[in-house]
């Protein structure tokens, strides 16, 4: 019994399919005209629960050497914000930057700078921010930074002016950020000027997760 069963998973390994380097066909990397309808697509089909296959086992063969990232996503470090998962995308279709109240910090600018200067594949950055996001209600509820992170809220004060409630303070922290970032970074500005690079503000809803675009 235990020959029949040796045999038959040794049949079944080999009748199963190959996903090496030659088989990428089957899962290229995407690079689409408007990177923000792809993204759109996507988060219709997760809000929907009509997920595409994710074909992880060819995305790991034909990634294992390089990435070809056609999104950049800045996005809060709060686990109820999964971009790969909230816009339904494969193993290296997204470069992925978390921090905390999704700010422009000098690590994430640079991590983008990197994807735009290295890699060279993005065709999108998109500024994701929240609902219910803790570190913007702080920083609304003038928390005092030395009580709770300094580096992050000190980068969310400045966006809130004005400010009526949390949802409009995350909808202006994302438009600062996403400011800030291009005019701080003259890599990312002359993407944006130049190589015609768009940044999309957008607001993930944890309690239905659909993405709406913020507006500048």
């Amino acid at each position: 019994m235990k020959i029949l069963s040796a045999v038959l998973a040794l049949a079944a390994m080999a009748a199963a399919p190959s996903f090496s380097q030659d088989g990428c066909a089957q899962c290229p990397n995407l690079a689409p005209s408007n990177a923000w309808a792809e993204l759109e697509a996507g988060n219709a089909r997760f809000v929907s629960g009509k997920l595409k296959p994710r074909a992880d086992a060819c995305r790991l063969a034909c990634t294992k050497d390089s990435q070809k990232p056609y999104g950049v996503i800045l996005t809060c470090a709060d686990s109820r914000v999964p971009p790969e998962i909230a816009f339904d995308q494969r193993i290296g279709d997204l470069f992925v930057v978390r921090v905390a109240g999704n700010v422009a910090t000098d690590e994430a600018v640079g991590s983008i700078e990197y994807a735009i200067e290295h890699l060279k594949s993005p065709k999108i950055v998109v500024v994701l921010g929240h609902e219910k996001c803790g570190a913007v209600e702080a920083a609304l509820a003038r928390k005092p930074a030395g009580d709770l992170v300094p580096s992050i809220l000190n980068r969310i004060f400045p966006a809130l002016t004005g400010a009526t409630d949390l949802a409009d303070a995350v909808h202006r922290n994302v438009r600062f950020q996403a400011k800030l970032m291009e005019t701080y970074s003259p890599v990312i500005n002359h993407a944006v000027n130049e190589g015609h690079l768009p940044i999309q503000g957008a607001y993930y809803s944890v309690s239905t997760g659909k993405v709406t675009k913020v507006n500048p």
